[in-house]
C-alpha cells in the first residue's frame, strides 16, 4: 500500500496488536513485518504517533539496491507471464499500463 500511494507519508499504520487481532495472525509475524518495513525504510516508528509511513519510503536505498530490486522484480513478473504463457508484446503492454496508473514519483 505504501508503495502504491494507497498509504501516503505520514499515515499511521495499526498497532501491533490491532493487526494481529484484524488478521488473525501471530504477534511474532506481524512484529517481524514491522522490523522489515522499518529496515527498508517504508515506515518509521515513532513514540508518540506509533508505525507511520516514512516522508520518503525508500529514500534511504542506493541507486544499485534500487536497480537490484528491480531486476529481481521484473524477473519475477517475466516468470509469472512465461508460466500463463503471455507473449512478451503483450507482457510489456500489461506493465506500460500497470505504470501509467501509478501516481507521478516523488
Amino acid at each position: 500500500m505504501v508503495a502504491s500511494g494507497t498509504l501516503e507519508p505520514g499515515d499511521q499504520l495499526p498497532t501491533i496488536r490491532q493487526l494481529c487481532d484484524d488478521l488473525g495472525i501471530a504477534k511474532a509475524t506481524v512484529s517481524k513485518a514491522y522490523e522489515l518495513l522499518i529496515r527498508d525504510g517504508y515506515v518509521v516508528a515513532n513514540r508518540r504517533k506509533g508505525t507511520v509511513v516514512a516522508d520518503h519510503p525508500r529514500a534511504n536505498l542506493t541507486a544499485r539496491d534500487r536497480t537490484a530490486e528491480l531486476h529481481a522484480a521484473a524477473a519475477q513478473f517475466a516468470l509469472v507471464a512465461h508460466q500463463l504463457g503471455i507473449d512478451h508484446r503483450e507482457a510489456v503492454t500489461v506493465v506500460q499500463r500497470a505504470l501509467t496508473d501509478l501516481p507521478p514519483p516523488g
